[in-house]
């Protein structure tokens, strides 16, 4: 098992990604300053990768950073920052790589699997549905069967991420009726901008209706259904 430091002052960062790393099989240990991740650090026989904040109190984390190396510390870095990535690579040069947090958690993920290789990471399922309490439930059984979800609303914010990440995402759950974004309107951009990208329609209207809506989708499910045939659906597009 991989061990990953996450050494941030913001408790709600080392809070959240700290669960998805752990939902992902890795061993988390996080520390909300500098000296206490020094200590870890001295005290732990292994760890495989450090996330590193630069703007830290007391001690910030290009001087943690200094310190790793007068150490002969061998673990690697991702800088982890609010800064632009640019003036991370100037403060700190010589990291693995660099995370802008304003960018989203799975930009992170991927320069984590570019790290560790592809095979510590499950299929990505991405969950376009304007209904919270749908997407929460989806996200829960699809963690449960070994896939990693990721739920977005209809907003335009989620054009933008799709353009940004649809090359990195297994297979799309896309509801149709949306109040802001009808889900043909997705479909119609996904399948101009990336062909191969593969669309399951999830919707209360039935299958049929569904085709009439919207034609060519690589499967269709009724949300009448049970979560069981739609894992199945997904096990048959995703194998």
């Amino acid at each position: 098992m991989k061990t990953i430091l996450i050494v941030d002052d913001e408790a709600r960062f080392r809070v959240i990604f700290g669960q998805i790393l752990e939902r992902r099989g890795f061993h988390v240990i996080t520390a909300n300053d500098a000296l206490q991740a020094h200590q870890i650090l001295k005290e732990t026989p292994k760890v495989d990768l450090v996330l590193l904040d630069i703007n830290m109190p007391e001690i910030h984390g290009d001087i943690l950073y200094e310190v790793m190396q007068s150490f002969h510390y061998k673990s690697r870095v991702i800088v982890c920052s609010v800064l632009p990535v640019e003036e991370q690579s100037r403060i700190i040069p010589d990291a693995v790589d660099y995370y802008d947090k304003s960018e989203d958690f799975l930009t992170l993920l991927q320069k984590i699997e570019m790290v560790f290789g592809k095979e510590t990471f499950d299929k990505k399922i991405l969950i376009i549905d304007d209904d919270a309490h749908i997407r929460s439930l989806y996200r829960k059984f699809l963690m449960r069967a070994g896939y990693f979800p990721i739920d977005v609303g209809d907003h335009p914010e989620t054009f933008r991420f799709l353009r940004k990440q649809i090359q990195n995402i297994d297979l799309i759950l896309l509801d149709i009726a949306m109040p802001n974004i009808s889900g043909l309107e997705y479909f119609n951009m996904i399948r101009e901008e990336y062909p191969q990208a593969r669309v399951m329609v999830t919707s209360v209207f039935t299958e049929d209706q569904q085709r009439t809506f919207i034609r060519n989708a690589d499967d269709y499910f009724d949300k009448s259904g049970s979560h069981k045939v739609l894992l199945e659906k997904v096990k048959c597009l995703l194998n």
